[in-house]
């Protein structure tokens, strides 16, 4: 059985997230909380190729968190960052790039 969860903001659907991309970003978190918790740390990045070949990226920050599931990203880990970082300075004010 193939499950999808589709985000929508407003009224447009944003993205379809797979069932396995969704095991993916649910392991993300985990390991996201469980090194919090660990290292005390602020920032934090974590990046997973989940077995459907997605991308899923978790970054920290300043008590911020932000989650990113690229579906279909047959693309390369440098390519995923990249986009995290397009997202980050378009909608969150570069609350999450790295520079």
């Amino acid at each position: 059985m193939h499950t999808q969860l589709t985000i929508h903001v407003n009224v447009f659907p944003i993205f379809i997230i797979t069932q396995e991309s969704l095991l993916a970003l649910n392991k993300v978190r985990e390991d996201v909380d469980l090194e919090k918790s660990r290292t005390k740390g602020d920032d934090l990045e974590i990046c997973i190729r989940a077995k459907n070949n997605s991308w899923v990226i978790a970054r920290a920050t300043r008590g911020k968190q932000l989650y990113i599931v690229l579906e279909k990203a047959n693309e390369t880990l440098l390519y995923a960052s990249e986009a995290v970082e397009k997202f980050s300075d378009r909608y969150c004010d570069g609350a999450f790039s790295l520079d």
